[in-house]
């Protein structure tokens, strides 16, 4: 009977021993969380898609599960960085092309971190993300993380954390309009707002309005790659005001001036309706003269 039992206790060791580590653990075990920050900057509101590729077997190897299952995509007997770049450019394409929506989606809190918990064990596809901020547009790459994480010792790693690496950043240059007063002691007669016509290459981009609680200012941002022509024109000028624009790099100045005597239009005659009578009077004086003498010589 004691044989018996031992044989039993043995038996079950041995089954035990035999079971991956991939699945002596409960669901809600595995976890992965992301973190998406660059030097001391961290990103918030990051919209984050996974996607489960590849299921893990009891035997510790990956199937590809649906719908990843029916393209021709290889996960096996990867040794390099650059094979798993390969895979993860592979698996994006074919999410674009059959439109494959994510196995959870969630967005970064405020430290740049997301995670997702309650995970599957398998291999999971992070797709890239873009977001643009005044100083430039960054770009987080696309990477493949195995939950959970086998370590070098054997054992696994079921809370998986990972950094996706920042790949392109392309700066931006700040563009400024500002509206100056030149009108000292008649700031009464300023407008309460004005409006502004920004174009791009000619055409018209924005009209944005300036006002005081702006500082009459307002900014815009663009990507240093974009070689385009700015150029900014007030939209509507009160009659008492000049207007002067000024440029200096990507700012910009309306100069407004105060009109202290409206200019007179000229209509082109230079002579005053006076000098007209003047003129006239004389003709009629110098015709009654001369016929007073056509008379006596006749």
């Amino acid at each position: 009977m004691k044989k018996r039992i031992l044989s039993l206790i043995l038996l079950l060791l041995i089954c035990i021993s035999s079971v991956s580590p991939l699945c002596a653990f409960a669901a809600e075990d595995l976890s992965l969380t992301l973190h998406y920050q660059k030097n001391e900057t961290a990103f918030s509101d990051l919209p984050i898609g996974i996607y489960l590729v590849a299921k893990a077997l009891p035997n510790g190897t990956y199937q590809l599960v649906e719908p990843f299952a029916s393209y021709p995509i290889n996960i096996y007997g990867i040794t390099t960085q650059e094979q798993w770049q390969d895979i993860a450019q592979t698996v994006y394409s074919y999410i674009v092309a059959g439109q494959i929506q994510p196995t959870d989606e969630k967005t970064t809190a405020e430290n740049g971190s997301v995670s997702f918990t309650g995970l599957e064990a398998g291999l999971y596809f992070v797709r890239e993300v873009s977001t643009e901020t005044n100083d430039g547009i960054y770009v987080f790459n696309q990477l493949m993380v195995y939950v959970p994480t086998p370590k070098p010792d054997g054992t696994y790693l079921y809370q998986v954390e990972a950094k996706p690496k920042c790949t392109g950043f392309t700066p931006k240059t700040q563009y400024s309009v500002t509206k100056l007063w030149q009108d000292s002691g008649y700031q009464n007669n300023r407008p309460k707002e004005i409006l502004v016509n920004i174009y791009k290459d000619g055409v018209l981009f924005e009209t944005q309005t300036l006002h005081a609680e702006n500082n009459w200012t307002y900014n815009w941002y663009v990507s240093q790659e974009d070689h385009s022509k700015w150029t900014v024109a007030e939209k509507a000028s009160s009659s008492v005001y000049q207007v002067k624009i000024q440029q200096n790099g990507s700012y910009f100045s309306i100069i407004n001036t105060y009109r202290t005597t409206p200019d007179v239009p000229k209509t082109g005659d230079s002579f005053t309706p006076m000098l007209w009578v003047i003129l006239l009077c004389f003709s009629g004086v110098m015709l009654v003269i001369l016929g007073y003498y056509s008379r006596r010589k006749g």
